[in-house]
């Protein structure tokens, strides 16, 4: 398995720090400090694409927030996805799971959107790891300022999961662009407890 990392010339020079491969060990980066994005580009079925562009009529999506033990109990029974199309929610109940337990986190928030051509997805402040993953024909990319060149973006592929630490204070925005008739976004970021109003 290759591992591809990108690094800024110089400690002072802008530009994020990746590491990328197919290899699913890649997702124990996370846990250290060396990398802004860790990138794990997956092979998914041949037919997830297939079902996302031709399964009518397009989803709901899904916007969530609350605990983890919630979020997947709201992904298995309330959530508007066709059955055609059940392996996208339980792609995205996975995710969540990992993205929990990388994070340590008990809460998390979850955006699941269909789109045709792009759309820009808001970055919480509050999230202390943001997963990112688009699923169909099309890429994701990550801007460190509003009017950043291709050269100064991070751009992946469909279906790799990109995991980033404080993505608010890193990058100005997180575009998903969609070269088919339909595609679908996904952002799970962990969430911070709320702090107690009494000492213990």
């Amino acid at each position: 398995m290759f591992v591809v990392d990108s690094w800024p010339a110089s400690r002072d020079d802008a530009g994020a720090r990746v590491t990328a491969s197919s290899d699913p060990a890649v997702v124990a980066d996370v846990l250290g400090s060396s990398y802004d994005i860790v990138v794990w580009g997956r092979q998914v079925p041949r037919d997830w694409t297939e079902h996302i562009v031709n399964d009518a009529p397009v989803d709901d999506g899904v916007a969530f927030s609350g605990s983890v033990d919630q979020a997947i109990l709201f992904l298995r029974g309330k959530a508007k996805i066709s059955q055609n199309r059940r392996f996208l929610s339980e792609d995205v109940e996975q995710t969540v799971s990992l993205v929990a337990a990388l994070a340590v986190a008990r809460k998390v928030r979850i955006t699941l959107r269909p789109f045709r051509n792009s759309f820009s997805i808001p970055l919480s402040s509050a999230a202390t790891l943001s997963v990112f993953c688009l699923y169909g024909d099309g890429n994701f990319r990550l801007a460190n300022h509003a009017d950043a060149s291709p050269s100064d973006m991070v751009t992946l592929d469909a279906y790799a999961l990109a995991f980033c630490w404080r993505a608010a204070q890193k990058f100005a925005s997180a575009t998903f662009s969609c070269m088919s008739s339909v595609c679908f976004g996904l952002c799970v970021e962990a969430l911070p407890d709320a702090p107690a109003l009494f000492g213990a």
